[in-house]
């Protein structure tokens, strides 16, 4: 505990948190990877259990590409926030939960890469069982897993800081 609470009263954390502006861009560009990521699988997911047929499923294979620029953005942004508060990430097992989550994101969105967008889709072959089972858990695992970071923000939630 003592590397985190080091980390956490560093100058480099200090000076971050002491400047509005350089606090605040790590936030929003977490906001926007979010978006990404999660926006765009969502589509993917939503149209893989259905919605709106008329959407050919193929185009959004590029969506892809994407969405791992929303993660990347994610991952360092996210890195940055625990840099900062690692403390207080550390010591909540809601932060356990949402990285659990993320890692069963990527998974499911790997998942579906092969299940969806693979030679059954070149084949002609309409959308598995087993891809919409997966786009359905997907679906399901990004919200726990943006409730769970949500509620990080808030101190008296799951704390059970020293």
């Amino acid at each position: 505990m003592e590397f985190f609470d080091w980390l956490e009263h560093s100058a480099f954390s200090t000076a971050i948190k002491e400047n509005w502006i350089l606090y605040e861009m790590p936030l929003v560009a977490h906001a926007i990877g979010m978006a990404i990521m999660v926006g765009l699988s969502t589509v993917v997911y939503l149209r893989i259990l259905g919605i709106a047929p008329s959407v050919p499923l193929g185009p959004l294979a590029s969506y892809f590409k994407l969405m791992w620029t929303g993660f990347w953005m994610n991952a360092a942004s996210g890195v940055l926030l625990v840099v900062l508060f690692p403390v207080k990430a550390v010591t909540n097992p809601v932060f356990y939960l949402k990285m659990s989550g993320v890692v069963l994101s990527v998974l499911f969105l790997r998942r579906i890469r092969r299940q969806a967008f693979g030679p059954s889709l070149e084949s002609g072959g309409g959308v598995s069982r087993a891809a919409r089972t997966s786009a359905m858990l997907g679906l399901t695992v990004w919200v726990v897993t943006i409730t769970a970071g949500r509620l990080l923000a808030y101190d008296e939630i799951a704390d059970v800081e020293p």
